[in-house]
């Protein structure tokens, strides 16, 4: 028998630190991120600056990362996704909410 959550954006992480999130992009995917990210942090806003923000979401130019891939970086403040192209944003998003429950 699974204990794996099938369901696991109806459940809201208490994390007080990840309340405010930077997305410059508004691809699809990148809307699906802020629609995601609401669903999970209650009181989550998007910022208009990175240096307001506890998550930043970065397109950046990296060839080793391809099409899907991401990479996350953290300080004590703040967690960096970065990734080429929004589908590895949207990859990165999913696996820092996964580590933050």
């Amino acid at each position: 028998m699974s204990t794996r959550d099938n369901c696991w954006l109806t459940k809201k992480i208490k994390n007080p630190h990840y309340q405010t999130y930077f997305l410059a992009g508004d691809s699809p995917l990148e809307k699906t991120i802020e629609t995601e990210f609401s669903a999970l942090f209650a009181a989550a806003r998007k910022v208009e600056k990175k240096s307001d923000a506890a998550l930043i979401f970065n397109i950046v130019a990296n060839e080793t990362l391809g099409q899907e891939g991401f990479d996350i970086s953290k300080t004590a403040e703040i967690v960096t996704v970065s990734a080429t192209t929004p589908q590895g944003l949207l990859y990165g998003f999913y696996h820092t909410t996964c580590s933050l429950r």
